[in-house]
């Protein structure tokens, strides 16, 4: 098992942080617009046509930590977890996060890292400013994100491959009108998106 960890310093109290992590309203302002649930429950995080993630709250310490698992969304995140642990220093509190209980470093998951600092940047703004960057005017980062702005549910698969074929396997994606070509190198942890990586790239 492999983890995402950051260190965010935000000029705020705990208990500010806090709010912003375990309200719908103060989550759809750092993270995406489109958030909707249960701040104790279960929540439900979109990106547009690309999809999203559901959150069950497994753990709350009012000022000190909020901790969720991943029940639904991207095969490699499901059964994960999330976690904010917060603590006071000084005029700063401190978030330590965790993105834990990945199966393996893919590069997929180098992607999620960076997109988790720019959220967690994004929180630190909304708490210190009142205006975080939230999902669609978050920073993209890759050309990954061309691919998943043609791709909707409605992709039908025009060929597949066998998992764990040697070289790159190509797999022909119909989007509507457009015709997606991606590959995948098995065995080296490289990867373009394939067609269950479309729909995912930037709900992270």
């Amino acid at each position: 098992m492999v983890d995402i960890l950051h260190r965010v310093g935000v000029t705020a109290t705990p208990e500010k942080v806090y709010e912003a992590l375990t309200t719908v309203d103060s989550l759809a302002a750092w993270w995406t617009t489109d958030t909707s649930g249960d701040g104790d429950g279960t929540l439900m995080f979109r990106f547009g046509d690309v999809g999203g993630f559901d959150m069950k709250v497994l753990d709350l310490q009012p000022g000190r930590r909020v901790l969720w698992e991943v029940i639904d969304g991207p095969a490699e995140w499901i059964g994960t977890t999330v976690s904010f642990d917060l603590t006071q220093d000084g005029d700063w509190t401190i978030v330590l996060f965790a993105h834990a209980g990945w199966r393996e470093p893919v590069e997929f998951m180098n992607h999620c890292s960076t997109k988790w600092a720019i959220f967690l940047m994004s929180l630190k703004s909304l708490v210190e400013t009142g205006t975080g960057a939230p999902h669609p005017n978050d920073v993209q980062i890759s050309n990954w994100h061309g691919h998943r702005r043609v791709a909707s549910s409605r992709r039908t698969p025009a060929a597949t491959h066998r998992r764990g074929s040697p070289g790159p396997v190509r797999t022909r994606c119909i989007v509507g009108a457009v015709e997606l070509t991606p590959k995948r190198h098995f065995g080296t942890g490289r990867h373009e998106p394939t067609r269950e990586d479309v729909g995912r790239l930037n709900a992270c």
